[in-house]
C-alpha cells in the first residue's frame, strides 16, 4: 500500500475477520494509531499465532506499524556501537547470499540469520544495503 492508502489498510483483506484475543492485546499496545514491530511480534508470541495473523489484525484496526526491527521504516532502532569483524562480516555476507529468494532476503530469513549469528537484526539489514540487496516479505505484512 502507498502513503495515499494510509488509513485504508483493512481493504487489503476483504472478508477477513478479527480475532478477539488478538484485538484485545493489540488495543493494549496501539498508541495514537501505531504499534511497534516489536510489540506486534510480542503479541504473536504470547498468543502463539503467526506474525502474519497479527499483521492482518493490525490492518483491520487501521493501525500503522512503526519501528521496524530491521530499521526499514519508521524506525528509531539504533545501530550497535560495535562493527562486525572482517571474518564475521564475511560469514554474514555468506549467510545472506545463501538465504536469498529471487535476489531478495525475506524478513524472516534476516531474523534467523541474526539469531544464528548472535547479532542485532539491524546489522543484517545494514549488510544487505552494502550488498545492494533488498529485504522483502515482512512477517507482519507491512511490505511485500
Amino acid at each position: 500500500m502507498t502513503h495515499e492508502d494510509a488509513g485504508h489498510y483493512a481493504a487489503k483483506h476483504p472478508g477477513a475477520e478479527m480475532d478477539p484475543e488478538i484485538e484485545k492485546l493489540l488495543n493494549a499496545k496501539i498508541v495514537a494509531g501505531r504499534i511497534s514491530c516489536e510489540d506486534a511480534h510480542a503479541v504473536a508470541g504470547s498468543l502463539r499465532v503467526s506474525p502474519r495473523r497479527v499483521g492482518i489484525a493490525i490492518d483491520l484496526l487501521e493501525a500503522r506499524i512503526m519501528d521496524c526491527q530491521l530499521g526499514l521504516f519508521g524506525s528509531s532502532v539504533q545501530l550497535p556501537e560495535t562493527e562486525l569483524s572482517g571474518e564475521a562480516e564475511k560469514l554474514l555476507q555468506q549467510a545472506v547470499a545463501a538465504a536469498l529468494v529471487q535476489g531478495r532476503l525475506p524478513c524472516a530469513a534476516a531474523w534467523e540469520i541474526a539469531e544464528t549469528m548472535g547479532i542485532a537484526k539491524i546489522l543484517v539489514r545494514v549488510e544487505c544495503d552494502r550488498m545492494n540487496i533488498k529485504v522483502n516479505r515482512c512477517q507482519l505484512g507491512a511490505f511485500a
